[in-house]
């Protein structure tokens, strides 16, 4: 699977129980592309549980715990030794560390290289590493570059916007968060949620990012720009190609190259 560009909000990981999973699929519509995604089905759960980040030591040792055993049982891509990359799509990391043998020659033991290696090719939309890494959005045109880490900016970092996206998704279901994520890559911001349009719920995110920023002080409300106008006119940056592709372009994809170029 290939591997999509990867933008990270680094900071302290313990943000009060704000499930960032929940808001990947907006997030996704309004700055970029459908994102690649690899072990997603355990996300929601798993890392839903990893994001309630309590304070107690015994709560956040078992969430930490079960990111773990996640990990452990995602199957693995390969093994580098040797300056040599080697299969090991058959197996899981956890059958590597029990003694599971895949195509590499002589005795293999399992290292905290080959560990720190697979968790790279993990890709769940929230991934834990010394920081959170936002996945959800892959990459997309340059004015909405800068958008990504600007929106989970105003929203991470201000008390006032993470109280406000915290009493908004107070109530999301289980079952609410699986439809979004069925229905938002082929309607996008169009998609029904709770008697309106998910982009009603994208407004009123982005003003709570823009919010947060501008409390900042530190003049980056303009980074929005970009994601304030895919939420206003509820078009996202792919329903944009779309349009060119079916209409200026002619059905050609050729000019998609230099259209997203940068």
């Amino acid at each position: 699977m290939a591997r999509d560009l990867e933008t990270s909000t680094n900071g302290n990981s313990n943000v009060r129980g704000l499930r960032p999973q929940r808001f990947t699929r907006l997030n996704t519509t309004m700055s970029g592309a459908a994102p690649s995604l690899r072990g997603t089905t355990m996300a929601t759960t798993t890392v839903a549980t990893f994001g309630k980040a309590h304070s107690t030591t015994t709560t956040a040792q078992a969430m930490f715990e079960r990111y773990v055993d996640y990990a452990l049982d995602i199957p693995m891509y390969f093994v580098y030794r040797n300056k040599n990359y080697f299969d090991c799509t058959d197996m899981t990391f956890r059958e590597f560390m029990a003694g599971k043998r895949c195509c590499i020659p002589g005795e293999v033991i399992p290292t905290i290289s080959d560990w720190k290696m697979h968790l790279g090719t993990i890709y769940p939309e929230v991934r834990l590493r010394k920081y959170l890494e936002m996945r959800g959005a892959g990459s997309g045109p340059w004015k909405t570059f800068c958008g990504l880490p600007a929106f989970w900016t105003g929203l991470l970092y201000d008390e006032v916007s993470l109280q406000n996206v915290l009493d908004m998704i107070a109530d999301w279901t289980t079952e609410e968060r699986q439809t979004l994520r069925d229905k938002v890559p082929k309607t996008g911001l169009k998609t029904p949620f709770r008697g309106g349009l998910l982009q009603h719920v994208a407004e009123n995110v982005v003003k709570f990012a823009k919010d947060g920023l501008e409390r900042r002080g530190l003049n980056e409300s303009g980074f929005l720009d970009g994601v304030v106008e895919v939420a206003r006119t509820g078009v996202a940056p792919a329903e944009k190609l779309l349009q060119l592709y079916y209409g200026e372009w002619g059905q050609n994809i050729d000019p998609v190259f230099e259209e997203l170029r940068y």
